[in-house]
């Protein structure tokens, strides 16, 4: 089924695609794992995608993202532009932020906005 979703995407405007799972993300009522589907969706489809970038900088700066989701926004923002600025700034005060580099000892956070910064 993998396989043949991302067929299915590579057919579709991109562009579209983008704006919808942008739009998908920006729901009030998103479970973690549905967001998690998502934003590996625009970790394929959004590279380079200036809306893709600001919808996973928005979403990392929330506070309503357990650290298991945050990882892999963190990660999806990497894999969308890791020469962006706004990405870089993003990921860099993720890095910095003490809250999360204590928040039960987990460095996995950290490390992965780390590994996202190349």
């Amino acid at each position: 089924m993998k396989e043949e979703a991302e067929l299915v995407l590579q057919h579709i405007d991109r562009t579209k695609a983008i704006a919808a799972l942008v739009q998908l993300l920006r729901s009030n009522h998103l479970k973690d794992h549905t967001c998690i589907q998502i934003v590996s969706g625009l970790g394929k489809i959004g590279t380079n995608n200036e809306i893709a970038i600001a919808a996973l900088v928005q979403l990392l700066q929330s506070t309503n993202l357990d650290d298991y989701t945050r990882i892999q926004v963190a990660s999806g923002l990497g894999k969308i532009d890791s020469g962006n600025e706004i990405a870089i700034a993003t990921l860099v005060e993720l890095l910095l932020s003490p809250k999360l580099v204590t928040v039960g000892n987990n460095y996995e956070i950290p490390r992965r906005a780390a590994e996202s910064l190349g």
